[in-house]
């Protein structure tokens, strides 16, 4: 039997467009809900052709609805969300997510996007300066925000793709591991209820993911040529092995 604690330790992360800037959080180390989540992640990672020993998921103490990956050994999950999940199968549908963007390179992607916005931020400020030099104020003022606008722009571009991508890889890896592929849109639909500002009012192309409502269209459409799985019995204990120990210590 693994020792009932919970310990918490900092790291410092990579923020996702500046390889250069760093931020720390606070994880939430148990042996037993460790052990709790490679159970889950197992097939998953087999499914997707993964060392499974190789990549460890881990618990962030922060009670928003997150999840997310810095590198190619570690998925993060935010306590929050596991808390919030109905389901093994919903908790292994965001694993899966995570899973996706490693399998398909998207962290070394999103690293040289970050590097070269920086390269096209820079030489747009550059040119900016020279107007302003000119005595063209406020052509040099619209150019510099023209430029970090129009960056920003294509790197949100690039991780809507990346997500998009993501989920049509996850649901694949979901449908190989005999994982119901609805409980992916169930997460989507959570996150739809813990929205701030309605869907039908928010620009999808100022957003760095998919609105919510498209991507539960796509995740359905796909469910409904799939083969049906039922529950896993042993993930299920798993699942509320891990939930209800996490709970128990954060409430």
């Amino acid at each position: 039997m693994f020792k009932t604690y919970l310990k918490v330790i900092f790291v410092a992360v990579f923020c996702a467009f500046n390889a250069s800037a760093a931020q720390s959080i606070s994880l939430l180390r148990d042996p037993d809900i460790e052990h709790g989540l490679q159970q889950l992640a197992e097939p998953i990672l087999r499914a997707a052709n993964l060392n499974s020993d190789g990549i460890k998921v881990w618990i962030v103490d922060d009670m928003g609805l997150n999840a997310f990956v810095i590198d190619h050994t570690h998925i993060f999950l935010h306590a929050g969300l596991v808390l919030q999940l109905k389901s093994a199968a919903q908790l292994q549908s965001v694993i899966a997510h995570e899973a996706a963007h490693i399998s398909n390179g998207h962290i070394s992607r999103r690293l040289a996007n970050a590097r070269r916005a920086k390269m096209a931020t820079s030489f747009g400020v550059l040119v900016a300066a020279a107007a302003v030099a000119a005595g063209q104020t406020d052509a040099g003022v619209g150019l510099a925000l023209g430029a970090t606008g129009s960056v920003n722009r294509t790197l949100l571009d690039h991780t809507r793709i990346e997500e998009s991508a993501a989920d049509q890889t996850a649901l694949r890896f979901m449908n190989a591991a005999k994982i119901d592929p609805t409980a992916m849109a169930e997460v989507f639909e959570l996150f739809i209820g813990q929205s701030n500002l309605s869907e039908e009012y928010q620009d999808p192309y100022a957003r760095s993911h998919p609105l919510n409502r498209d991507r539960i269209r796509t995740i359905n459409a796909y469910a409904a040529t799939a083969s049906p799985h039922l529950p896993n019995v042993k993930q299920a204990y798993w699942f509320s092995r891990i939930q209800g120990k996490l709970s128990g210590f954060l409430r």
